[in-house]
């Protein structure tokens, strides 16, 4: 059964939460490397693979689509301005944080870091190691 509270938390993040506000106090740095969308595709296939035997899963499929709308849309609207660079890639995260969210809670260890640390107002961008040893690299915009 689908907590649609812990859904709407992405959502209300998305919509006033501080979104790559970043804090000057947080000792983060710049680092390019390549995203680590190879961990995203791992850890999602794993959310895939635990929700497979759900009975609900065709009926919650349509409404997590569509929350994924939203969410897109509202990150476009917060970020692109300011930063285009990554807007793709944030709301991309976002819903894939609403899907986990919706078919197993906060059951990922990955997805809830990454949604925390969005949560610090930074972007978690890229992965330093290989996955699962390592660590997240993280842009502070308050940084650049």
């Amino acid at each position: 059964m689908t907590n649609w509270s812990l859904v709407d938390e992405i959502l209300e993040f998305v919509k006033n939460g501080p979104l790559l506000v970043g804090s000057a106090l947080l000792d983060f740095e710049e680092v390019v490397v390549e995203t680590n969308a190879d961990v995203r595709e791992t850890e999602i296939s794993n959310v895939y693979e635990a929700s497979f035997e759900s009975e609900d899963l065709k009926e919650l499929k349509p409404r997590i689509h569509e929350l994924q709308k939203t969410a897109s849309t509202l990150v476009e609207e917060r970020l692109a301005e300011y930063f285009s660079e990554a807007t793709e890639d944030i709301a991309s995260d976002m819903e894939l944080l609403i899907e986990v969210r919706a078919l197993v809670g906060c059951d990922n260890a990955f997805f809830e870091t990454l949604f925390r640390w969005y949560r610090l107002g930074v972007w978690p961008c890229g992965w330093q190691g290989r996955y699962p040893v390592g660590k997240l690299r993280v842009f502070n915009p308050q940084e650049s």
